[in-house]
């Protein structure tokens, strides 16, 4: 019986609190690092809104919350870590607020593009984990990046 509780607290701590990393080759010479951890409550402030009648989880950590549709579940994962490497450069691009990024908690290639502007690269990401979509964008030059746009904001789902 020690045994088999012992398994069984092994497992719930594989199954349910498991960090994913992964690397995608995005293009010759460019890849991208990352990491998805669960999402644990007890580190984040969470703040309600009311909009029509309904009350939903609209910040966290004073952050809007992108990976919902305005309902009161809490995010099951967030990304916590993306490396961009080019041409042997490392960058650091901010993954603060990024909430359900894919259903599967796991980042794929066909989320992201890369394309190279000059002396500039731009990273566009898209994430969801079926509801609550949203993307971002990054500028990267030399060994920076900003992010200059996080949204759930339709009308830039094209770029």
């Amino acid at each position: 019986m020690k045994y088999l509780t012992t398994l069984l607290c092994l497992f719930s701590t594989f199954a349910f609190g498991q960090i994913k990393k992964g690397k995608i080759e995005l293009e010759e010479n460019t890849s991208l690092i990352w990491e998805i951890t669960p999402f644990a409550e007890k580190d984040h402030k969470l703040q309600t809104c009311v909009a029509g009648g309904n009350t939903y989880i609209c910040t966290i950590d004073d952050l809007p919350w992108y990976g919902s549709d305005m309902g009161m579940d809490k995010p099951k994962n967030q990304l916590t870590k993306l490396i961009l490497i080019i041409n042997g450069k490392y960058i650091y691009p901010e993954v603060s607020g990024m909430f359900n990024p894919n259903f599967s908690g796991e980042l794929k290639k066909e989320q992201l593009h890369i394309k190279k502007q000059g002396e500039e690269y731009i990273l566009d990401g898209w994430f969801s984990d079926g509801a609550g979509g949203y993307m971002a964008k990054w500028r990267i030059v030399g060994q920076f990046s900003i992010r200059e746009l996080i949204t759930n904001d339709d009308t830039y789902f094209g770029l």
